[in-house]
């Protein structure tokens, strides 16, 4: 029986290990996903920065760069340059723009022809979501080709909870919801720290019954010894 026990402990550590493993495989949060749809951008838009209320002081952020000649122009996805004294090259009301003042900043767009929504990558690691979370805000700036500001979204409060992750926003007339996605991560801890504790369980119920078993087999033997002492009397 023991070793039934101890063959379903090791079988059942092994499975969620396995699903572990599976979960962990994709990581949601790697990068800031925003999804837009073409109406709700303003015209003239040209790309749609990202900014955040980084602190000169933070390891990520970069006072000033060169102007940025890589920037995917949203409507035709040609590349376009962005000279480092415009508008949002400058803005600086407790705000700074993602391109321009955050380290090795990276803007990816993806046009969906079907639902005609541009989605938007920011980042490419786990770096800027962190970042986020730590600054709790953002807001989201709509540039045109010169990098002059038309529109600004409101702020937005960053919220996370622990099996949740912030990683995608959708914008709908300059209004940011989010769309919390499952942290991958903490699910695998669950998944790798269950069978420990079930099986630690197991192991501790084993080890009260048996010591109770032992107990017993002793209370026994010597109820027996005084029983044949008092019978050797007589």
């Amino acid at each position: 029986m023991r070793r039934k026990i101890i063959c379903f402990c090791f079988a059942l550590i092994i499975l969620f290990e396995i699903l572990s493993i599976s979960v962990c495989a994709y990581n949601p949060s790697t990068f800031l996903v925003v999804n837009i749809h073409k109406n709700d951008i303003p015209k003239d838009t040209a790309y749609i920065d990202l900014l955040i209320p980084i602190q000169a002081d933070d390891n990520e952020f970069v006072y000033q760069k060169d102007d940025i000649e890589s920037v995917i122009r949203i409507s035709d996805a040609s590349i376009m340059k962005i000279e480092n004294t415009s508008e949002i090259a400058r803005y600086d009301q407790a705000y700074y723009s993602y391109l321009f003042h955050y380290k090795d900043s990276t803007i990816s767009i993806y046009f969906d022809e079907y639902s005609r929504n541009i989605v938007i990558h920011y980042g490419e690691n786990q770096k800027l979501i962190d970042s986020l979370v730590k600054m709790e805000t953002c807001k989201f700036a709509f540039v045109d080709a010169k990098g002059n500001i038309l529109k600004l979204s409101d702020e937005f409060s960053i919220r996370t909870a622990f099996f949740k992750d912030f990683s995608k926003l959708i914008i709908m007339e300059t209004e940011v919801s989010t769309i919390y996605t499952v942290n991958s991560y903490r699910i695998g801890f669950a998944f790798i720290a269950a069978p420990v504790l079930i099986v630690v369980s197991i192991v501790i119920a084993l080890y009260v019954r048996r010591k109770g078993n032992s107990n017993r087999s002793t209370a026994d033997g010597t109820v027996c010894s005084a029983s044949n002492q008092q019978i050797d009397k007589k």
